[in-house]
């Protein structure tokens, strides 16, 4: 079962490649001359078999287990260490209560008002909305735009700006636990014991997963947040001299990207300030009111996102190929044929990129020398070491030059905003009154 789960480069049949073409060297170089081994009867077959259920509405099998594998990891593991690392500092933190302290649903501020409480669950509804959407258009809009589509488009949804909307919308919406446990307690009390037992460790699971985390929702922003603010770079860039100064959107006018990723990718602008400004509003609810205190994005946020950065890569690099092709490309001694080939990477019903989340190579629209990091063709784990402490180093510049201070002004707007709400909650009182 892990041999099937691990990648298995770009031709293999479960990913949705193919392969059997033989390369003939134009140049007599002995490494390309080489003919490529016939692929074995069973490869053909589920070549058969991926190309026959392309059209069909069940999903294919292995990015749909990469795709379900992934989160099922990801998002209990970045929960789990939560509440066993960071859970424990916050009740340090002096100006939590020694009862909230001790309570094992402590995992927010116990004393968020209401307002605050209401703020981030429609934030928390909002994100839902929008990842439901973007999975659901993305994953339906594959069945008419080709095999490779079908298959690439469960690997892509795995991308950390796409989970980081899914752990939002859980960490910012997450149902009350009291409210839960009384649900489950009066749950069919004529069952059985075994049933009554086995009702509640899923009440358990399900109320451990849909906990108020704010602290794990800007973990995952700043985790985007070096990619995030490049996006403004090259927006800034093509709106003004019609050029992407970075290459991070630049995929956006490749062939290979349809109109409905297009549609689907205002995420990237607006996850910085909408996770933000849900996280300032509990880092608030610590402050005494009596000393006060100046709101900053908390490190304890930057030291779980190296976490959440680390497995995203990791499971990206097991799970899924570097990219996928149809066939291996033929190389004759015409050479008009020869740049029929060098076009093939832009057909994107013979090849589609992924690189999901970075995990084989820098992004390849990103051309600036003193970031290539695979140039001279490292291991897999000197490039993974390579990737992350600089991902992490880049994540740490933004954090503390950008990050830190928008989260206080996004904390003196809620306070605006809280106070304009509360003045208006008393006008219609006074207003019932009279």
């Amino acid at each position: 079962m892990l041999a099937y789960l691990s990648q298995a480069g770009p031709l293999h049949p479960k990913h949705g490649g193919g392969g059997g073409d033989r390369i003939i060297s134009s140049s007599g170089n002995d490494r390309l001359a080489t003919k490529t081994k016939e692929s074995p009867p069973r490869l053909h077959q589920d070549h058969q078999d991926h190309e026959s259920s392309s059209s069909q509405f069940l999903p294919p099998s292995h990015p749909s287990l990469t795709f379900l594998l992934h989160y099922a990891i990801t998002i209990p593991s970045i929960f789990y260490i939560h509440d066993s690392v960071f859970l424990s500092n916050f009740e340090d933190h002096p100006h939590v209560s020694a009862a909230t302290a001790s309570s094992a649903s402590a995992v927010v501020p116990q004393n968020d008002d209401e307002f605050t409480i209401r703020s981030q669950t429609l934030i928390s509804q909002f994100l839902f909305a929008y990842t439901i959407i973007l999975f659901s258009t993305r994953y339906f809009s594959s069945y008419k735009a080709g095999r490779l589509r079908h298959h690439s488009v469960l690997y892509e949804l795995t991308w950390l700006c796409n989970s980081t909307l899914l752990m939002g919308a859980l960490s910012f919406g997450g149902l009350s636990s009291s409210s839960s446990s009384s649900s489950y307690n009066n749950a069919d009390d004529g069952n059985n014991s075994t049933n009554s037992t086995t009702a509640e460790t899923i009440g358990g699971i399900l109320s451990w997963l849909f906990r108020r985390r704010p602290l794990v929702a800007t973990a995952c922003c700043i985790a985007v947040s070096i990619d995030q603010v490049l996006w403004y770079v090259d927006l800034l860039g093509w709106i003004f001299s019609g050029k992407f100064l970075i290459g991070v959107m630049k995929y956006l006018t490749w062939e290979q990207t349809l109109w409905i990723d297009r549609f689907t990718c205002t995420h990237h602008l607006w996850t910085i300030p909408v996770m933000i400004y849900g996280g300032s509003m509990s880092a608030m609810s610590t402050c005494d009111d009596d000393d006060g205190c100046d709101v900053l994005l908390g490190w304890d946020s930057f030291g779980l996102s190296v976490y959440v950065v680390f497995i995203h890569v990791l499971l990206s690099r097991w799970l899924t190929p570097h990219c996928i092709q149809s066939k291996t490309p033929k190389i004759t001694n015409n050479h008009h044929d020869g740049d029929k080939g060098k076009k093939k990477k832009d057909d994107p019903q013979q090849y589609r990129y992924l690189n999901v989340n970075l995990s084989h190579e820098l992004w390849r629209d990103i051309s600036f020398s003193f970031l290539q990091i695979s140039i001279d063709n490292p291991p897999c784990w000197v490039y993974l070491f390579r990737l992350l402490w600089r991902w992490q180093l880049f994540n740490g510049m933004v954090f503390v030059a950008i990050l830190r201070p928008l989260s206080r002004w996004m904390a003196g707007l809620h306070a605006i905003l809280r106070a304009a709400g509360d003045l208006s909650e008393l006008l219609h009182h006074s207003n019932d009154m009279i």
